[in-house]
Formats: C-alpha cells, sequence, structure tokens
C-alpha cells in the first residue's frame, strides 16, 4: 500500500481515561441527561438456549451493530494467544471479507465496544488481557470511501493488563487459577446437583474472598481485585471480581451462567457493579455473591445468615420487585468511547418471577412401628407459606397421573403404594415454581406372620436425574 497516496483516518481511542470498567474501580454517575441509562432486557425466547453473550450475538445477528459485533468478537478472541504473547499490532481486515470491510467504519465503534466487553464478560479467564490503551485506525483506498485496512494497536507495546511484563509471568497466573478451581472442586462433595453446587460455590466466595475496602485507593488496592484471579488464588476481590470468579467456576461444571453489569443506588449515591445469572432447570435467577459477603459495607444492612439473601432469586423488573429492586440498573457493558459514542450494550435473560426453591427429596426411612411403612421427607429450607408440594404416580415408571397436593412428610403403607413417583413445588393455587427431575420407585413388601406384625423387607431408591447422581439403598 503506498502510504503517499492512501487517504487515512485515524481513530485515537485512549481508553485510560474514558473507558467505563463496571465494578468498583471509580464511583459512577450516569445521569439522566447523558443518555446511558439502559434497562435492556431480552425476551424469554432470545436466551432460552444461551449461555453466554457470543451466542447472543451469532443467534440475533441479522442487525448490522450486532453481525460487526460478533465478528470483531470473532477476530479478538482467535488472537488472543497472540495478544499474550506480547504483540501490539493486529490487522482486523485481514479476518474480514471485502464486503464487511465496506461497511464496518459505520459500526466500527459500537461493534468494538460489544466485541470487548463480550469477550471478557464470557471469558474470566482472560484477565490478564486489557484494551485500554488501544488505537483504533482505519485506511481508506485512494480517492474512495471503501476502507482498505483496519488495525488496533496499544500505545504501550502490548496488551497487558497493568500486572503483568511478560508472558510466562501470564502463564504462570492462569495454571495457578486453574489448580486453585480445581482445589475448589476437589472439596465439593461428589454427587451434588447443580442446586447444591451453584450454593456450594456461593458460600465458597463468600467464606475465602475478602472485599477490598480499599478498592478506590491507587496506592492500597490490592492487585487483580477485578478479576477471578484476584477472587480465587488472592482472596481478595471487589463486585466484578467475585462475579468473575463465579461464572468461571459454574463454567468448569457445564452450569449456564452470565455475568450481569450495571450500577445500583445507595444513600442517595449510584456506583458500578456486577452481578451473575444462573439457569437452573430451564430457568434464569439473580445471583449476587457480593452483597452475599458480609465484608462488602456498601449496599445490604449487617443481617445475620446473609450468605444466601441474594441467592437465586427471581423478580419482575417491571414492578421492581425480588432481584430487580428498585436500586439495580442494568447496563450491561465494560467498554465504550468517548460520550456520546455509540456503545453496545448486551441485554440479559429475564428471570423467573419467583425465587428458586429446588424440592429436595433428602431423606426416605421406614418408620419403625413394625407395619412396613415408609416414610418420605421432603426438605421446606426456605419454603414460602404458600407453596406446597405435589406428587405424581406411576405404577409402570412411563405414565404418570395428575399431580396430588401433599405435606412434606409422606407415608408408604401397603404393597399398593409400591411404584414411581415425581414430586414439584407448586403455590397453593396451582402455579408450578419447579419440577424435580427425580423419580423416585418405592418398592414396599410386608410379610405377615412376625411377632410384630408387617416389616419391611426392602426400599431401593432410584435418583434418576441428568447427572444419574446414583442408587441408594435402604435395608
Amino acid at each position: 500500500m503506498n502510504e503517499s497516496t492512501k487517504k487515512s483516518l485515524r481513530i485515537f481511542l485512549t481508553l485510560t481515561i474514558i473507558a467505563v470498567v463496571i465494578g468498583a474501580i471509580a464511583y459512577l454517575y450516569f445521569g439522566d441527561g447523558n443518555g446511558r441509562r439502559n434497562l435492556n432486557y431480552a425476551t424469554q425466547s432470545e436466551f432460552s438456549n444461551i449461555d453466554s453473550y457470543y451466542d447472543y450475538l451469532i443467534e440475533n445477528d441479522e442487525d448490522r451493530a450486532t453481525y460487526y459485533t460478533a465478528k470483531l468478537y470473532e477476530v479478538l478472541f482467535s488472537n488472543v494467544e497472540y495478544f499474550l504473547e506480547g504483540n501490539d499490532l493486529l490487522y482486523l481486515s485481514d479476518y474480514l471479507s471485502t464486503n464487511d470491510l465496506s461497511g464496518i467504519d459505520e459500526y466500527l465503534t459500537i461493534a468494538l465496544s460489544g466485541a470487548m466487553s463480550g469477550l471478557f464478560f464470557d471469558n474470566p479467564e482472560y484477565f490478564f488481557l486489557s484494551f485500554l490503551t488501544m488505537q483504533v485506525q482505519v485506511d481508506y483506498k485512494d480517492f474512495t470511501n471503501e476502507v482498505d485496512e483496519v488495525t488496533i494497536s496499544s500505545v504501550t507495546g502490548n496488551f497487558y493488563s497493568e500486572e503483568f511484563s511478560n508472558a510466562e509471568q501470564i502463564r504462570l497466573a492462569l495454571s495457578r487459577l486453574e489448580q486453585t478451581r480445581e482445589a475448589v472442586y476437589s472439596q465439593m462433595t461428589a454427587g451434588l446437583n447443580d442446586y447444591q453446587i451453584v450454593v456450594y460455590l456461593n458460600d465458597y466466595l463468600v467464606d475465602n474472598v475478602d472485599y477490598d475496602l480499599n478498592y478506590d485507593n491507587v496506592y492500597l488496592a490490592k492487585d487483580f481485585i477485578h478479576t477471578a484471579y484476584g477472587a480465587l488464588v488472592n482472596g481478595d476481590a471487589v463486585c466484578d471480581g467475585y462475579a468473575y470468579a463465579l461464572k468461571y467456576l459454574l463454567d468448569g461444571l457445564g452450569i449456564d451462567n452470565l455475568v450481569g453489569a450495571g450500577f445500583v443506588e445507595s444513600n442517595g449515591q449510584e456506583e458500578g457493579h456486577m452481578w451473575s445469572y444462573v439457569k437452573l432447570y430451564g430457568n434464569w435467577y439473580g445471583v449476587d455473591v457480593t452483597w452475599n459477603d458480609p465484608t462488602d459495607p456498601f449496599f445490604w444492612p449487617m443481617e445475620e445468615n446473609i450468605h444466601h439473601q441474594y441467592l437465586l432469586l427471581g423478580g419482575d423488573y417491571t414492578l421492581g420487585t425480588g432481584f430487580y429492586a428498585n436500586n439495580r440498573y442494568i447496563q450491561n457493558y465494560i467498554y465504550y468511547f468517548e460520550e456520546g459514542a455509540e456503545y453496545y450494550a448486551f441485554p440479559v435473560p429475564v428471570i423467573e418471577q419467583v425465587d428458586f426453591v429446588f424440592p429436595v427429596i433428602n431423606q426416605i426411612t421406614p418408620i419403625e412401628n413394625g407395619d412396613g411403612s415408609v416414610t418420605i421427607n421432603l426438605d421446606v429450607t426456605g419454603m414460602k407459606d404458600n407453596y406446597t408440594f405435589a406428587f405424581s404416580y406411576s405404577s409402570d415408571g412411563y405414565s404418570y397421573g395428575e399431580y396430588e397436593v401433599c405435606g412434606n412428610n409422606i407415608t408408604f403403607s401397603n404393597n399398593g403404594d409400591s411404584g414411581f413417583y415425581k414430586f414439584r413445588l407448586q403455590t397453593s393455587d396451582g402455579q408450578v415454581i419447579v419440577s424435580s427431575d427425580q423419580t423416585i420407585e418405592i418398592v414396599v413388601e410386608t410379610t405377615q406372620g412376625s411377632p410384630e406384625g408387617s416389616e419391611v423387607l426392602s426400599e431401593e431408591i432410584y435418583y434418576l436425574t441428568k447427572e444419574e447422581i446414583g442408587q441408594e439403598s435402604y435395608a
């Protein structure tokens, strides 16, 4: 390319000053006048089969801004190793078709905003990267407005976050992060269902991570507090570190989840914040591990048992209830450029309107009165007043009858009660809250003539779940 005859446009995006990085890096004020309030909710169907923001981009790329955002996301994602090695210049045009280049300048700013935000939202293990000193250059062909080349480069010589100076340091940190995750997994009880895993990981982070109260002091704040590495390896974080840590842990176990970013209001102030969304048994719920941790002083009153106060919550954002309370605003991006420039804000899934309660069948024991009866005890932890259990019966394990309301203690007393049972949780007026994946086979066998009358000979309880938790036998 002849530089002397090429018409060139340089767009300098020095993000150190003007990028917004959600997560308590600094106090942020989003006034009504600057247009950055964004309550951006997807429809139920848009997030029904999505477990990453990249998936959302691919599913909705008929919109041109989303199309280019997906393209640039793919370019950045495919060059993570290239950036890790310390390279500071990337020709975006090498990865784009001629048709893509012809229209990219119109969407470049918004697409870069979305690509960078989405990359970090989806991949907390990329904590070693930073695009805060990015420079973008668009070069046009001679005497035309047709784009010829687009390059991104770093004014500091690499795209490392400020804690790193070479690739060896990064690889060591990545190894430590992965080892820490495996250590967390090794401490989990075998056979936990997805709900129990989410509870365990929430409690692990609450118990092992300290909120860095000096986050806004450049001299006193700990390193990596905005990352999964800071939370899991160093044990220090602020809200984005907690959210990224939960995502990193859930991702490794295949449980669908997303991070959410925005701001909250407290005592007349607005502050950047991050939290989580977790999909359990086909439904989305809100989780805020930071607010479950009593070391975060900003947004909750000091209460006992706060560890689960913001765990798997539902809510209706139009009414300001539940997780979408009056002081939580969604603004799902972490990179944008100068004031007034377009930015890409991802939508978030619509969460259920009721909190998650898993109907755990936690104990099956024969009643020791010699009559051969079997009792099922259903866990009512967190049960709301208008919730009730119901069961459906099958004699063959394939065809089930209508659900019947039952209590949390159910007694099976004779051979005719043997069969297969499913349970669900519902409101008193019949609205289904959640259906258990567990199918239980109850075998009640009685004999006559024993000194105490009938007795239980055997009960085998089969937990037939997606995770195939296994089989327990009670003799």
